[in-house]
């Protein structure tokens, strides 16, 4: 006899993000010898065994943020100290240029579709998955959602590489051992697809997911690494040049998606009392005016 500790991960009758059990073992499967991430032992993809789709793994061992905190509730822009920000941030760096480098082709992606290098297929998913998304589920009509919309269709960029992306990147997704500071887990796979790593690259760099040192005006990355010297690590870890064309339309697109799933989709699974997150979807409302203001801002600076 043995005991394996399991974690099961059941979509809520309707979550901010809709996603597939299937996508996320499988991408969970092909990171298996890049990465530590758990063990996938069993999937319910269609919700046949349990109310809704199901995918079960291995436990991880590990925290999500220093055990002296700041009264934070979750990772999400975590403080760490100089010691952790120096070990933590070169595996965070290295990590990254190990999933956009890895080979598609050498692993199964059945559960994808996969744009063509040279198309704009790429963006032009993700960008009709947004508005998709805004026009079902929006409670008010913004102008400023119709004018970004406009701009994105007009401007999108062509696929250089087809790079696995991860989806949700930064801390709060990773876990990692204290003592020895190694991070132990990458979680949260379920917003991963196969397309553009730049848009990985503009949601990892969002100021929400960060926070500035203590000189108040430099911005860390995941509270790991300053802005600049991350883009500088990760292309000589990566080989891959970053194109700041390309980094700006996904800043945009990443602008538009929030505030789609902020005033639209969490306004509505809130409001419909479909989710046992509804306390967490009504407060997200208070922060998404910012988002919607720096959206604006992106798309000034552009004409």
């Amino acid at each position: 006899r043995c005991e394996t500790r399991l974690v099961m991960r059941m979509e809520p009758q309707e979550s901010l993000s809709a996603t597939s059990r299937a996508r996320e073992r499988q991408l969970i499967d092909a990171m298996a010898s890049l990465l530590p991430v758990p063990r996938v032992v069993w999937v319910d993809a269609e919700g046949r065994w349990f109310p809704e789709p199901t995918l079960i793994y291995t436990f991880a061992t590990g925290v999500t943020k220093p055990r002296v905190a700041d009264g934070r509730i979750s990772g999400v822009g975590g403080k760490f100290d100089a010691r952790l920000r120096a070990a933590l941030g070169a595996q965070f760096i290295e990590h990254l240029a190990r999933i956009h480098t890895f080979d598609p082709g050498a692993a199964d992606f059945s559960a994808f579709d996969i744009p063509a290098v040279g198309s704009t297929d790429s963006a032009l998913w993700q960008l009709n998955r947004a508005r998709r998304i805004w026009e079902e589920d929006r409670g008010e009509e913004i102008p400023l959602m119709e004018v970004a919309a406009t701009w994105l269709k007009r401007n999108l960029p062509t696929l250089d590489r087809v790079s696995v992306l991860h989806g949700d990147y930064r801390s709060g997704n990773f876990l990692f051992d204290e003592e020895s500071a190694r991070i132990t887990a990458w979680l949260d796979w379920e917003r991963g697809y196969l397309g553009d790593r730049h848009r990985d690259l503009a949601w990892i760099t969002l100021p929400l997911f960060g926070n500035y040192a203590e000189d108040g005006k430099t911005l860390l990355v995941s509270g790991l690494v300053p802005v600049d010297e991350f883009y500088e690590r990760y292309q000589a870890a990566s080989g891959l040049r970053i194109d700041p064309v390309r980094l700006r339309y996904y800043r945009i697109l990443n602008g538009y998606q929030l505030v789609a799933s902020t005033l639209g989709t969490a306004y509505r699974v809130a409001r419909l009392g479909r989710s046992h997150q509804d306390v967490l979807l009504t407060w997200i409302e208070g922060v998404v005016y910012q988002l919607a203001n720096e959206l604006k801002n992106q798309i000034l600076e552009t004409c």
